[in-house]
């Protein structure tokens, strides 16, 4: 936004995707050509850190953590519970999906103000003994091994991290598309 730069001292880190961000910012919007417009940066390429490709003990603990059976079907979403996630969505599908797949888990990795309402349209949807609903975790890159497929069902998304780190732990996603 204009004036954004002037508001950066705010801030603790910039953390950016690629040098050529941080360049733009000081080129274009004037970012550190004073002393109060200058921030500590880190990049971190893809906007996460990769480490080693999750083995079969990490699938193993991730699926401890989620209270799963190792002949569980787990099929999650990680997302704040907001409107704009549209858990609604993802309830539905497993709802349909669940009479194909006796065993399907769906997981939902996030807190917010909808959890009751997420929690009663899984009971009403006949998901309520299968739903596993976590609450805030800061400990998401050791779940993502457990889920056998990760969904996004967001109504709209600028740069879905949770995709690149379901990804990096070899997970398969499913994504819907936006209407619009």
């Amino acid at each position: 936004p204009p004036g954004g730069v002037e508001l950066m001292w705010l801030i603790d880190a910039l953390v950016l995707l690629t040098p050529a961000q941080y360049d733009y910012l000081v080129e274009e919007e004037g970012l550190g050509r004073f002393p109060w417009r200058r921030v500590t940066r880190a990049t971190i390429p893809n906007g996460i850190r990769l480490g080693p490709p999750p083995d079969a003990a990490a699938r193993d603990r991730a699926r401890d953590l989620l209270g799963l059976t190792p002949g569980d079907l787990a099929v999650g979403v990680v997302a704040a519970l907001r409107a704009e996630k549209d858990h609604d969505l993802f309830l539905r599908a497993c709802a349909r999906l669940v009479r194909e797949h006796e065993g399907l888990r769906p997981v939902l990795v996030g807190s917010g103000a909808r959890e009751g309402e997420l929690r009663a349209l899984a009971g009403s949807l006949g998901l309520a003994d299968q739903l596993v609903l976590t609450g805030f975790r800061d400990d998401v890159a050791d779940l993502l091994p457990g889920l056998d497929v990760k969904c996004l069902t967001s109504v709209q998304e600028t740069y879905p991290v949770s995709v690149l780190e379901a990804m990096a732990a070899a997970r398969p996603v499913v994504m819907t598309a936006p209407e619009g």
